[in-house]
Order: structure tokens, then C-alpha cells, then sequence
């Protein structure tokens, strides 16, 4: 094996010598993605306030991805589809309740001067 698929095999290993309970602090990885239908964003007049928007930021960020590249040791749980949203009229506080259900807690900080403008 050579390169991305030598890393892979050697990741694989890694994650099969750790323990059950090890294991569990990582997100499981599965051999496909399904995807779902989404439906468009509603057409929502916005409100303006005068409220000063969010300032860019360019300076770079880094996230920390894991090791994430083991294959699933379990049968993929399929979860029901859900009707949770986050639409452009959300506050700050209903986008950093959206991203702690949706399993998304590590951009809560990077999120928290949502406006969905």
C-alpha cells in the first residue's frame, strides 16, 4: 500500500488495538455517507435592527479533526430524519442550541455572533 491507503491501514490498526471504552471517545466512521433531501430555505423577510453585525476575522483557524479513519466495527444506526432547522430569523442562542444538538459543539465559539443575515 502506498501513501493515503498505507496511513489508512496503519490508522485502522491503531484504532483495533484500543480498548472498547478507548473506541467510544471517537466518532464511528462508516464506508458510505447517506445523504438526505433537504428542503429549501423558506422565503423569510429579513429584520433589521440596529444591532452592529458581526466583524470578519481573517485570521486563519485550525481544527483538530481526531482520528477519525477506523472503520465501523457495528452495523450502521440509521436515525430518524428530523424537522430541527436552524433558519436565517434564529437568535444567537437558538444557533448555539442547534450546533450542541446536531453534535457541532466545537464551532459554538466560532458561531457565537450568529445572525443568519
Amino acid at each position: 500500500p502506498k501513501g493515503a491507503d498505507r496511513k489508512q491501514k496503519t490508522d485502522r490498526e491503531k484504532m483495533e488495538k484500543k480498548t472498547t471504552q478507548e473506541k467510544e471517545k471517537y466518532q464511528p466512521s462508516y464506508e458510505t455517507t447517506i445523504l438526505t433531501e433537504c428542503s429549501p430555505w423558506p422565503d423569510v423577510p429579513y429584520q433589521m435592527n440596529n444591532a452592529p453585525s458581526p466583524s470578519y476575522n481573517s485570521s486563519p483557524n485550525s481544527f483538530n479533526l481526531g482520528d477519525g479513519n477506523s472503520s465501523p466495527t457495528h452495523q450502521v444506526e440509521l436515525l430518524p430524519p428530523s424537522n430541527d432547522h436552524l433558519l436565517p430569523s434564529a437568535s444567537i442562542q437558538d444557533a448555539q442550541q442547534w450546533l450542541h444538538r446536531n453534535r457541532f459543539s466545537p464551532f459554538c465559539r466560532l458561531f457565537s455572533s450568529f445572525s443568519g443575515a
